[in-house]
């Protein structure tokens, strides 16, 4: 009961914010940078892409440390594949940008990411951590190196001066929504998986769970790439042209 009584709590606050929005001669979220189909598709590309990133670093770092026995250092050292693959990627990913668009930069980035989120699904207690733990996260970095940046791009795309700093704020709601509701319900899915278990197996069960819902997140973002900021950057390229 608490846990539902939160959650309509929080929903009635953001629909009572929403109205207010919508009577207010200055609102501070203007319910117009909806209405720009590459800006909605940026922010309903970052909240569930956050949500499955998040997760990612969490059941992660739970499967290195209480499936692999890694140490605390040891876990901190594992995600260097991602890391370093994600700030390579990131440095040239503009001159790749000017190639093929940020819309199709941010498709094929979430394509990647998706992938290595379902690679990760599929260690198990005997898994090498080469194989079943680095190679996904080197991909998932590739994938998280290349759409980021040109998400955030779509985000203030077409904004005026004066909607600019709202529409950067919205952006970086949807990412904070996102990080904390997709968290909150890849642990209820661990949870379930694990049946109240604590075993070495029971965790690589849960995080196998948990990281097939980051993928599911992450495969949803690359829908609405597809959907809104595919055919979004085609119109404003025909309109250039």
């Amino acid at each position: 009961p608490q846990a539902w009584g939160g959650m309509l709590a929080g929903c009635l606050g953001v629909l009572a914010f929403v109205l207010h929005e919508a009577r207010a001669p200055q609102p501070i979220m203007p319910l117009r940078l909806f209405a720009h189909r590459e800006r909605l598709g940026a922010y309903l590309c970052r909240f569930l892409f956050l949500g499955a990133m998040v997760s990612f670093f969490f059941f992660s770092t739970q499967f290195m440390q209480l499936v692999l026995g890694f140490s605390s250092l040891q876990a901190g050292l594992g995600f260097l594949p991602m890391t370093l693959v994600n700030f390579f990627v990131a440095y040239y990913a503009p001159r790749l940008s000017r190639h093929i668009g940020d819309h199709l930069q941010v498709a094929l980035g979430l394509l990647l990411a998706l992938g290595g989120l379902y690679g990760l699904s599929l260690a198990q207690p005997g898994s090498s951590y080469l194989a079943a733990i680095a190679l996904p996260m080197a991909v998932l970095g590739m994938g998280q190196g290349l759409c980021f940046g040109s998400m955030t791009a779509s985000g203030i795309a077409g904004t005026s001066k004066q909607d600019a700093g709202a529409a950067s704020g919205v952006l970086n709601v949807a990412h904070q929504l996102g990080m904390s509701i997709g968290l909150g319900l890849m642990a209820a899915l661990a949870v379930t998986a694990e049946a109240g278990r604590s075993d070495p197996a029971s965790i690589a069960r849960g995080v196998g769970v948990a990281m097939h819902g980051a993928a599911a997140l992450a495969l949803g973002a690359l829908l609405v790439a597809l959907v809104l900021l595919v055919p979004a950057g085609r119109a404003t390229a025909a309109k250039s042209a």
